[in-house]
């Protein structure tokens, strides 16, 4: 993905051979991994979300949206938000990780972890389950590639943009994790995690809706189609992730606090019923 001074192509497509490889090699991986083992009951509702992560994915960086994206900041935008807010729960959702292990050959999976022992990156607990790596992993990825150096780099180099992209994703796959999955930490606690999360990408939008001038050289003097100036097009950009952030992150923590509501009430109906 590059920035060029050509009109936008909402028609071209392009072959990303990682991501391709990936969507390939994970959704064989985990049918040949369901052929070998017993389906857990919610096995179909698993498969549906993994399907539609990986479909999601295969658009969000290699359909017309990539190419805008070289030449939109706010194509490039809604590029970050199908994989932050939307590819990365879908895969917490699927939870393919077991399934896919066991289509693996065990001598291999065997010789990761022993791998990953020596490299002390499958430590008890594991870091990838920590609340503070989460919060911390997303800020990073959030704040820092919207650092104009950084994202410039990835228009310019295709090795940085799928870096840019790659931690976009595991970054939102790490914090879903801790919202979806996370069953020991209290509740208000999560209920923090989100809204500081919330107020963090509040800001940065904020920053770039009121901007008085374009931060990124990557879209300067481009000519599109849509005609937009490079400031209009960060506005817009911005204006982009503060609406569904907005939405998105209130959902999460009404959807939280619902559920924490929820839990009070049968933990008070509990002494009521041994009476």
């Amino acid at each position: 993905m590059t920035g060029t001074t050509t009109g936008v192509s909402w028609t071209q497509w392009t072959l990303e051979p990682i991501a391709l490889l990936a969507i390939v090699v994970v959704g064989g991986l985990y049918l040949r991994g369901g052929a070998q083992g017993s389906a857990a009951p919610d096995q179909r509702r698993r498969g549906v979300a993994l399907g539609a992560s990986l479909v999601l994915l295969g658009i969000a960086v290699m359909s017309p949206l990539d190419v805008a994206a070289g030449r939109l900041a706010s194509a490039h935008m809604v590029q970050h938000l199908l994989l932050g807010l939307v590819v990365a729960p879908l895969l917490v959702l699927a939870a393919p990780g077991p399934r896919v292990l066991r289509a693996v050959p065990r001598d291999v999976v065997a010789r990761g972890m022993r791998i990953g022992r020596v490299l002390r990156i499958v430590p008890g607990p594991a870091w990838w389950r920590r609340m503070d790596v989460a919060w911390l992993a997303n800020i990073a990825v959030l704040w820092g590639w919207h650092a104009a150096v950084p994202y410039d780099a990835a228009l310019r180099n295709e090795l940085v943009h799928v870096l840019q992209h790659g931690s976009w994703l595991l970054a939102g796959w790490l914090w879903w994790r801790v919202v979806l999955r996370h069953r020991t930490a209290q509740p208000g606690i999560r209920l923090l995690f989100v809204f500081t999360t919330a107020m963090a990408t509040v800001f940065l939008a904020a920053l770039m809706t009121f901007a008085g001038t374009a931060w990124y050289d990557g879209y300067r003097g481009i000519a599109d189609t849509a005609g937009l100036t490079p400031l209009a097009d960060q506005q817009l950009a911005g204006a982009l992730m503060w609406v569904p952030g907005g939405l998105v992150y209130p959902a999460t923590a009404l959807w939280l606090l619902v559920g924490w509501l929820r839990a009070i009430d049968l933990e008070s109906q509990q002494p009521r019923a041994a009476a």
